[in-house]
């Protein structure tokens, strides 16, 4: 039987946990184009230790992490209070409702109001199943392919 999943807030101390959960799962996300080296791209210097720390510091955004094991293996991020940032759960932990956890925690704290993401497109079935209903077509920005979606007040 796996070890109990536990939700916390986000500290500065996560920097380098994060950079290591979500790196490897943010690859998928990439459309490098030409010239572009998956290893150099945009998407992938938001990813350092020092990039999570700055955002984990700063009053703009909100982090949640999900622990088992005293090992990190999911985590969502809200920028201002109501755009989903990055929502993230480790490979061998999915299916396991660790998404949902995170998205409940953070709606206790953040409440019902409007929510944005853009998620990538294998992601919208789970946006869908928090609630969440496409806002335009996919499209790709900075070399990051994603659907924009919201989701209203109930």
């Amino acid at each position: 039987m796996p070890a109990r999943i536990t939700v916390r807030g986000g500290h500065a101390g996560d920097a380098a946990a994060l950079c290591g959960l979500v790196t490897p799962l943010a690859r998928h996300l990439l459309d490098a184009g030409p010239g572009t080296a998956p290893c150099t791209h945009p998407l992938l210097a938001t990813f350092t230790a020092e990039s999570f720390a700055q955002r984990l510091l700063s009053p703009q955004f909100a982090h949640y992490v999900a622990e088992q094991d005293n090992r990190l293996c999911g985590m969502i991020a809200l920028r201002d209070g109501s755009h989903v940032q990055h929502l993230f759960v480790r490979d061998d932990t999915r299916r396991r409702g660790i998404a949902r956890q995170l998205w409940e925690h953070a709606l206790r704290l953040h409440g019902d109001r409007a929510y944005t993401v853009n998620s990538s497109e294998i992601a919208v079935p789970v946006y869908i199943r928090f609630g969440f209903i496409g806002s335009g077509p996919a499209q790709t920005a900075s070399g990051v392919r994603f659907v924009p979606m919201q989701r209203r007040v109930r």
